[in-house]
């Protein structure tokens, strides 16, 4: 399997593509390829070029083969996480990557133990979502959205907009989503260690959410997330 980089949308012109800042520094220091090996290249907007590498001084230089537009998939899973302690959070953001997912946003919950998104926080949020990018071959790179509360939250009104509350009985998730190819997105919001209070889902319902059920277990936070989407990729025939 070739090597993966992300570049900049403005790195390439003509049937020359440049690879710079980390990402030159990991191709050329760290893997230490040399000119002539095969990459592939991802824009972050969906385009991944096939290359092979020209030159490896400071911003290292790649020959374009081949150019393949991917089209986003249809409907998009957005998710809402309420902050979990940081490896937890980032276990969750690595792996949600890695399940298609087009956006993520931290929300603030009443149970959330962590309550705080600083800027050396994001900035390894970001890392972690271009590797996670590089390492599936994800050719979208999603959005990270600043920390928010559920007054804040806002969600496109024509969206599927699920909430996972333990204590629901009824909307079994696999029901809920018999209108999801008809839906553009879906967004699923996930509760804190401690899940949603009542006072967080009453506020979610405000925005339009419904609260869901994913059965009779009661998952912890990370695992919620995962398999909510796992399941809304495989009901919209994302995987299999």
């Amino acid at each position: 399997m070739a090597h993966r980089f992300l570049i900049e949308g403005d790195a390439v012109a003509g049937d020359r593509a440049v690879i710079a800042g980390a990402e030159a520094h990991h191709l050329r220091n760290v893997l230490r390829l040399r000119p002539g090996t095969a990459v592939e290249l991802l824009d972050g907007h969906g385009t991944i070029h096939g290359a092979e590498i020209e030159s490896t001084a400071a911003d290292c230089v790649a020959r374009i083969t081949t150019t393949e537009r991917i089209a986003p998939a249809v409907p998009e899973l957005h998710l809402v996480q309420a902050m979990l302690k940081t490896d937890k959070m980032e276990f969750v953001l690595q792996k949600a990557v890695e399940l298609g997912i087009r956006s993520f946003r931290p929300l603030l919950s009443e149970r959330c133990e962590t309550r705080r998104l600083d800027a050396h926080r994001l900035d390894r949020w970001r890392k972690i979502v271009g590797a996670a990018c590089k390492q599936c071959g994800q050719a979208w790179l999603p959005d990270l959205a600043p920390l928010t509360t559920i007054g804040q939250l806002t969600v496109p009104d024509d969206s599927l907009k699920l909430a996972f509350w333990e204590e629901e009985k009824r909307s079994a998730l696999a029901s809920l989503l018999a209108p999801a190819p008809r839906c553009a997105r879906i967004y699923l919001c996930v509760g804190p260690e401690g899940g949603f209070s009542p006072p967080d889902i009453a506020g979610l319902h405000g925005h339009g959410f419904v609260a869901a059920s994913l059965g009779k277990l009661i998952l912890r936070a990370e695992t919620a997330a995962l398999a909510a989407l796992a399941v809304c990729r495989f009901a919209s025939g994302q995987l299999g």
